[in-house]
């Protein structure tokens, strides 16, 4: 199962808030078995049985305030926002190999040494609050200011806290120019950020 579902509201031609959410499940159920003398692996010569299971969730939502207005020769945008994500995933594996008796297909008919199980959970959760502003002058001058700050379940509780921002400028210099054939369009842009990420 897999789906998004968006809401928006606009309160104002220059202010809107948007909302989505993101769900991405599934359930994978695998059964392999091997009869005796049917696999390449000399170790499995006797056969082989296996029976998995992997439930997977992961659900994602975001809340963002967005504001777009101009002022004479300034353009000014600006957003604030949360987002959160929660991963779950469980598996399970029963597996074993060489048959006692021939011809019967269970894992009663395995030698306890031969057996094995595996139980797996993994579970992740991240909240974080970012926000945007940007700024044009004449469509010629350009400023992006940018900052996000995430909480992560993986992260030691006293430490589990980062923040990670950026800027970004151009200056449009062929807006000064006369007009001409030769450069019709010129810019000059650099930006500098930090990238922050948690653990698996």
């Amino acid at each position: 199962i897999t789906g998004t579902i968006n809401a928006s509201f606009r309160f104002t031609d220059w202010l809107d808030l948007s909302y989505r959410m993101g769900v991405d499940s599934y359930v994978n159920d695998s059964y392999t078995y091997i009869a005796p003398g049917g696999a390449v692996n000399e170790r499995y010569q006797n056969g082989r049985l296996s029976k998995s299971k992997v439930s997977y969730n992961y659900l994602t939502t975001n809340l963002m305030l967005n504001f777009h207005k101009t002022w004479g020769d300034f353009d000014i945008g600006a957003l604030v926002g949360t987002s959160s994500e929660a991963t779950e995933r469980l598996t399970q594996v029963h597996w074993g190999y060489d048959f006692v008796t021939p011809g019967t297909i269970s894992f009663a008919n395995i030698l306890q040494e031969n057996k094995f199980f595996d139980d797996a959970t993994s579970k992740k959760r991240l909240v974080g609050v970012y926000g945007e502003v940007r700024a044009t002058w004449k469509n010629m001058i350009y400023l992006t200011v940018t900052g996000r700050n995430d909480w992560s379940s993986t992260l030691p509780v006293d430490n589990r806290s980062y923040f990670y921002p950026s800027v970004s400028g151009s200056f449009v210099f062929t807006e000064l120019l006369p007009k001409n054939d030769v450069l019709t369009f010129g810019k000059i842009r650099g930006s500098w950020a930090q990238v922050g990420k948690d653990a698996d």
